[in-house]
């Protein structure tokens, strides 16, 4: 499972932040969804920070969340509950890799000319990577 795949069940698992914008309304990457409200997770960035002697590695992966709403006030709300659910956490994910922290470093909105909200929200995950699994002897 990779990050943004974490994030989606992450979304799904959390009781309020579902009822607001049900996990099916958020998609990982390009949105087929055409109608409102909706929220897409995406990786912006990744770049390695250090790797270890033993063969572990850090990286920092910058992970934007949009939203697009026509209701400013509930986007604001599924915004907050994110930020609730997602700002400074940490979990694992699949094969040993574990996210020792997920912070905001910037968000921001904007209303579009066709009145739909738009809202960004910037994040920064410090993830370990485990040391690769050597192949078995023959």
């Amino acid at each position: 499972m990779n990050l943004e795949q974490a994030l989606h069940q992450r979304w799904s698992n959390d009781a309020a932040l579902n009822s607001l914008l049900p996990a099916d309304r958020v998609t990982t990457g390009r949105s087929s969804l055409g109608s409102l409200p909706r929220a897409t997770l995406a990786r912006q960035s990744r770049r390695t920070v250090c790797r270890t002697n033993s063969g572990e590695t850090l990286e920092e992966v910058t992970v934007e969340m949009r939203l697009r709403h026509d209701s400013f006030d509930s986007a604001v709300a599924v915004v907050q509950q994110f930020l609730t659910a997602f700002d400074r956490s940490q979990f694992s994910l699949a094969d040993g890799a574990e996210v020792q922290s997920l912070r905001r470093i910037q968000d921001d909105c904007r209303q579009d000319s066709d009145g739909t909200w738009q809202f960004r929200v910037e994040m920064l995950a410090r993830v370990r990577l485990p040391a690769p699994t050597p192949p078995p002897e023959p």
